[in-house]
């Protein structure tokens, strides 16, 4: 699928301008090849023209033509992004060939954690290290497993998550979305190299820096994960949402035979991954596997909001993918549901519960056969068990998080998890809470369920969340009225995280004295703090940019979203809310935050203009206000101070898509009294995300 990239390339442009618009400079005939260079001819035959300062919808093609030219092979033409892929994987390998003796000791790094689950100092969230997506099992040795971590590649376990071991360093990125165990030789294995749970979420679709989710496709190994290979189905960063995989099915009778399923549809092969057949073209939510019969499958497509692109549906299969069925089930194929994820009791296969998103996000529906799909009924429960709370309110994280599966002895027995998890024991026609996000009712488990699992060699039951791994022998349910009334939850918990060096970190702040402490802001799980000794989470929520005094050890400013901040005078025993936005301006998801270390307790941090704080971060007020672009006064996402002259300061705004806003850098000389724009000559269609000044 390689030689598709430069097209690809190309399709994306378009989408990003109005292709209405984009038609008037760039045309493509029936049969003929639209090239890089043909581009670049029609849009230079274009301006020959045309009045540029009234034309309209062209500047974005200029800003991704000036930067893609710099990528470009020998002939004019855009290099495959697969180049790289290649080569990084190669010199991955090679430097693990060569002895350790032998490599370039001067740069060596190591991990410094945290390894494990640190104290939690937030007070009221529960602690957390990092989003693991999936879980699969050994299918004859029960205290082995693999997990696939979010940001953090494939890890492996051999004594039932006491310690863990990371499989693929060696990959050149480390999103892992899908696992599958081949299971008559479980040294091969193969996996979906992607973060699928940011399908649809986009800087041009929804404005949110999300582009760190896209993949390579399914690798596979044969060794145990040792080493790792590309197979015939893979993709490119450059792909965007195409090249996301959501699922990977091994056929227990035949394992050269696989199916695969994502956004660019359904493919299967019969050679162990070497090629592949594109059967649907749809883009697919989930495929799960009768219990019974390997050749019976099933998959469901989804409809997207942001995009308005799909349909979604259900589809059976009885020969492995080969032919496909749509079944009766009267779910609406666009407008309303977008996701749907499958649930299979495997005390009876003839029960299958289809959870389904609405265009919130929030639960839409359980709909349920009792027949293998032959027929469905849709059922309400009348409660929204997708939501952050008791289920009374709309909407909820379910195209990004939701568990679903069916207790293995009791097909009535359904456990679904979106914020929280709930649980049904009527065959989901009630649902009541198993936990809660926040340590509010008694000990739970971190909020955010990505993925439910029950081991089937000891029906232990597994949980992947935002914050790690748990297990639990049996999930049990409670009435929101007994919650409410002081009863704790009673389904107990272990987390088995611990030695998984996972957190996804924004932003890393580290001490200049000798006191070796670090702050840095985690998705999901707070602001990490290491004081020198040990880590603790500070600053509930997500954490974001932060401060360390040079001087006050104690003294440690965090952030959560937006630009919400924090300062601790105690090392984060003890927090403030600090009024760093005075004017209550937009602040970016990570608003930045730098400080002017030539004048001790001067700090900066962006919002849509810049704010500065001359007392170590207690009282701020505001600068100058940046100058606008007369179209949308978009946020500030990075900030920088010279060393060498401390009124020299420079701001980064941000790319607005959705408001045909070009990002800009600005520069002051004067400590901010006046500002000036000095992106020409950079480009302003990304999106900025750091400065940094010669010192």
């Amino acid at each position: 699928m390689k030689s598709k990239n430069i097209m690809l390339s190309i399709a994306i442009l378009l989408s990003s301008i109005s292709i209405s618009n984009a038609q008037k400079f760039i045309r493509k005939s029936a049969g003929q090849k639209l090239t890089f260079v043909e581009m670049q001819r029609q849009f230079s035959d274009w301006r020959k023209h045309t009045d540029l300062k009234t034309a309209k919808n062209w500047k974005y093609y200029k800003r991704w033509e000036n930067d893609m030219q710099f990528k470009t092979n020998g002939h004019g033409e855009l290099a495959d992004p697969a180049i790289y892929i290649d080569e990084a994987v190669k010199a991955a390998n090679l430097k693990n060939s060569v002895p350790a003796s032998s490599r370039f000791s001067s740069s060596t790094w190591s991990p410094f954690g945290p390894y494990d689950l640190p104290g939690n100092l937030t007070g009221y969230m529960e602690n957390g290290i990092g989003r693991i997506n999936c879980i699969a099992f050994h299918p004859t040795v029960s205290s082995t497993y693999f997990a696939g971590v979010a940001q953090g590649g494939l890890w492996k376990t051999t004594n039932d998550g006491v310690s863990w071991t990371p499989l693929t360093d060696n990959l050149p990125i480390e999103r892992i979305s899908d696992i599958a165990i081949d299971p008559s030789n479980p040294n091969t294995m193969y996996i979906s190299v992607c973060d699928f749970e940011y399908i649809d979420v986009a800087l041009n679709i929804d404005g949110r820096k999300r582009n760190t989710h896209y993949g390579l496709g399914v690798y596979k190994t044969t060794d145990g994960g040792l080493n790792w290979i590309p197979t015939g189905l893979s993709f490119q960063l450059t792909d965007g949402d195409a090249s996301l995989i959501r699922k990977v099915l091994i056929n227990s009778t035949n394992s050269n035979k696989l199916i695969a399923c994502g956004v660019s549809g359904m493919f299967t092969s019969n050679d162990a991954g070497t090629s592949w057949i594109h059967t649907l073209d749809s883009l697919f939510w989930d495929l799960v596997q009768d219990p019974v019969n390997p050749n019976t499958i099933y998959a469901t497509s989804g409809w997207l909001a942001g995009s308005n692109k799909g349909f979604a549906a259900i589809y059976k299969s009885l020969d492995f993918g080969m032919s496909w069925t749509m079944l009766p089930t009267g779910i609406p194929g666009t407008g309303i549901v977008q996701r749907i994820k499958l649930a299979i009791a495997p005390s009876d296969p003839n029960y299958i519960y289809a959870a389904a998103v609405d265009d919130q996000d929030g639960a839409y529906g359980i709909y349920k056969s009792i027949n293998a799909g032959t027929s469905w009924s849709y059922i309400n429960s009348g409660v929204n068990m997708l939501e952050g709370g008791d289920g009374s309110s709309p909407g909820g994280q379910g195209t990004y998080d939701l568990g679903f599966t069916v207790n293995r002895a009791n097909k009535n027995m359904v456990y679904i998890g979106g914020v929280n998890i709930w649980a049904s024991t009527d065959g989901a026609n009630t649902f009541d809470p198993v936990s809660y996000w926040t340590l509010q009712y008694g000990p739970t488990l971190h909020g955010d369920i990505h993925f439910i699992e029950t081991n089937p060699l000891t029906s232990g039951i597994f949980v992947c969340s935002d914050g790690g791994l748990y297990k639990t022998n049996t999930i049990a349910s409670q009435t929101w009225s007994d919650a409410n009334n002081g009863s704790p939850w009673p389904t107990n918990w272990t987390t088995i995280s611990n030695g998984m060096n996972i957190t996804s970190f924004y932003r890393l702040s580290s001490s200049r004295n000798a006191t070796g402490r670090l702050a840095a802001g985690a998705q999901d799980n707070a602001t990490f703090y290491y004081d020198g000794a040990s880590w603790n989470t500070i600053f509930g929520g997500d954490g974001m940019d932060n401060y360390l005094d040079p001087i006050d050890d104690n003294m440690v400013i965090g952030a959560s979203q937006y630009g919400w901040f924090y300062v601790s005078a105690d090392g984060g025993f003890s927090t403030t809310g600090a009024n760093v936005n005075v004017n209550s301006e937009n602040g970016e998801w990570v608003s930045p935050i730098v400080a002017d270390y030539n004048n001790y307790g001067t700090l900066y941090a962006g919002f849509t203009n810049v704010n500065k704080s001359s007392d170590g971060g207690y009282s701020w007020n505001s600068l100058t206000s940046l100058p606008s672009n007369g179209i949308y006064d978009n946020e500030v996402s990075a900030l920088a101070v010279a060393n060498s002259n401390s009124n020299v300061i420079y701001a980064a705004r941000r790319i607005r898509f959705e408001y045909n806003s070009p990002s800009g850098i600005y520069k002051t000389s004067d400590g901010g009294t006046s500002w000036t724009d000095i992106t020409m000559g950079l480009p302003d269609s990304i999106y900025y995300t750091s400065i940094d000044v010669s010192q």
